[in-house]
């Protein structure tokens, strides 16, 4: 037997080039799978990409395929985070040969990674579409991890089209397939990414509550990689609930991490929102030494899009230190990048941030203008009242008014006993026109039955009808003082809502004050028939009841209109309507 297989060997020899290409082939993926772990910031990276490049270049079929798939998972998996574009072209060549060899398993691993890479290219609709092409495919003869794989692709493309809803349910059913089957790893992540939702959302305390019940089964299950991005996640919700301290200590606390692994991605992002806490919280030179930090970072790696978002935050440091030049010198940069790359919201708050310099520097003018920008890119759709707005706020810049609104919203807690008395008054005068109108009816019967009727009763009936015109008229009077009062109040309370301060507590209260005045039970009958209702869902009725459109609701409660669309689709559903026009009648009926 054993000569056998050496005849064999020498009837069909090979070139001896190509056993030393195969050992190439083996000793390069053994050193690439050895060393992956630190590849995406090695200075050798290039060399070793275009070693790789020439290797593959040089086969033409005699080294075993497998060998190859090997190779290209191994350079896909090492490029996909820094050259993204690159990859392609090695998962088509890792589709093909394993389509060949009808490698089922290394096909849909190739295919898998080619949803990741279209994912971090942007090209979201495109991931869609091969992700649904693929799924026969993997119902078939795709494992549980496969599948988790491709439904998290598919919520990742999703939540970055906004399309929350969708994206939630895709994470859901990875979560679901990764619980059935035990793959706790996949699990945690499949959560995680439902947690994140929440902030797109604006329901942040739903979001810390459940990433701390993720954290915990992380914990337990000692996944030492998905700890860290579970905290930073949390430090982010934390950060929106205006919980600085701790968004710092969450981020204090991963820093080793990602500078042990040096993921210089992932530092850039901290030290970003590092910078940001340290701002909220007033430590300036902390806010801005970590700004720097991550604007090294970022520069370095080309993060465009996060260079642009971090120029504004700098702007937004400088302006509140007084720092005016490095303000304009960063805001501009911000604008010039956030228009380049098509970032709506940061070129939106550019422009405001440019109209506060510019305020604040005394050009009014100037100020003006990127005021007007600002509205435009607030996709307000009432001309009118967007320009009365505009007017309003640049008057509030130059004189103060924010202090005058104040001292009237101090007077109009004096009207509230006038109001009342009113409103007493107004109670007895029904009392009195209701019983004139009982003696009228009295004597009415009375001339029916009796066919001549006195001087004197005619003189009497003369008088009461007097009495109750009299009457009439001094209700009218009433009756259009008190809604002059209305209109004074409602007047009052567009003028609190413009100031865009509604998401405050204390100038809530007071609007709560005013609001109370002009519809005394609204309220009290939302929580009674709605007792499920929280703070910033009363606050989205009363714009809704004062017939405030999306757009003025995102200036009032100083949030996007994508939020405030949002804010309006949750309530309605919350509330069990089909729609949001049977929100707005509900709330009109109450």
């Amino acid at each position: 037997m054993a000569d056998q297989k050496i005849a064999v060997f020498f009837i069909h020899p090979l070139p001896l080039t190509m056993y030393f290409g195969s050992l190439k082939f083996i000793l390069l993926s053994f050193f690439l799978s050895s060393y992956s772990f630190t590849y995406s910031q090695s200075p050798q990276t290039d060399s070793i990409v275009n070693l790789s490049n020439k290797l593959l270049k040089q086969t033409e079929g005699g080294i075993h395929d497998s060998v190859k798939l090997r190779l290209l998972g191994e350079l896909v998996e090492m490029n996909m985070e820094v050259r993204t574009s690159q990859v392609s072209g090695w998962i088509q060549q890792g589709v093909e040969i394993a389509h060949k060899n009808n490698y089922t398993d290394k096909e849909l691993g190739f295919r898998l990674k080619e949803l990741r890479a279209l994912n971090m290219q942007g090209r979201f609709s495109t991931t869609l579409v091969q992700a649904n092409a693929l799924l026969p495919l993997l119902d078939k003869a795709g494992t549980p991890r496969q599948k988790v794989a491709c439904f998290m692709s598919m919520g990742s493309a999703h939540q970055r089209m906004s399309q929350y809803d969708v994206a939630a349910t895709a994470f859901t059913r990875a979560r679901k397939v990764a619980e059935e089957n035990s793959l706790r790893d996949l699990e945690i992540r499949a959560a995680m990414n439902l947690g994140n939702l929440y902030q797109f959302l604006n329901q942040y305390d739903e979001m810390l509550q459940y990433l701390l019940q993720i954290l915990t089964k992380a914990e337990q299950y000692n996944f030492t990689e998905d700890i860290p991005m579970i905290r930073f996640n949390i430090s982010n919700a934390e950060a929106h609930l205006n919980n600085f301290g701790e968004a710092i200590k969450y981020l204090l606390d991963v820093l080793p991490y990602y500078q042990q692994k040096n993921n210089q991605y992932a530092l850039g992002l901290a030290y970003a929102n590092l910078s940001w806490c340290y701002f909220k919280s007033q430590k300036y030179p902390l806010a801005i030494d970590y700004a720097q930090k991550s604007h090294t970072i970022r520069t370095a790696i080309n993060d465009k899009a996060g260079l642009a978002h971090l120029d504004l935050n700098l702007s937004k440091i400088f302006l509140e230190t007084g720092q005016y030049d490095s303000c304009q010198q960063y805001a501009q940069a911000a604008l010039e990048k956030s228009i380049a790359l098509k970032l709506q919201t940061d070129v939106r708050d550019n422009y405001e941030t440019l109209a506060m310099l510019n305020e604040r520097r005394g050009n009014y003018a100037a100020a003006n203008k990127y005021l007007h920008k600002f509205s435009d890119w607030k996709d307000s759709i009432y001309k009118q009242e967007k320009d009365e707005v505009l007017e309003k706020e640049l008057i509030m810049f130059k004189t103060g008014a924010a202090d005058k609104m104040n001292k009237e919203l101090s007077a109009s807690k004096k009207i509230t006993g006038i109001y009342q008395i009113l409103t007493l008054v107004l109670a007895m005068l029904l009392s009195v026109f209701a019983i004139c109108t009982i003696i009228r009816s009295r004597k009415k019967q009375e001339q029916n039955h009796q066919p001549v009727v006195d001087d004197l009763q005619e003189k009497e009936n003369d008088r009461l009808h007097k009495e109750l015109h009299a009457v009439q008229a001094d209700y009218k009077k009433l009756e259009q003082a008190l809604h002059h009062q209305q209109s004074t109040d409602i007047s009052a309370l567009r003028d609190m809502i413009s100031s865009n301060k509604l998401h405050s507590d204390g100038y809530w209260n007071e609007f709560l004050l005013l609001f109370s005045k002009v519809y005394p039970d609204f309220f009290e009958k939302m929580k009674s028939e709605f007792p499920g209702l929280n703070q910033n869902d009363l606050r989205i009725c009363a714009l809704i009841k004062l017939n405030h459109s999306i757009p003025d609701m995102a200036k009032a409660l100083n949030i996007t209109v994508d939020s405030a669309r949002k804010a309006r689709y949750r309530l309605f559903k919350k509330l069990e309507l089909a729609n949001d026009q049977e929100l707005t009648n509900l709330i009109i009926r109450l």
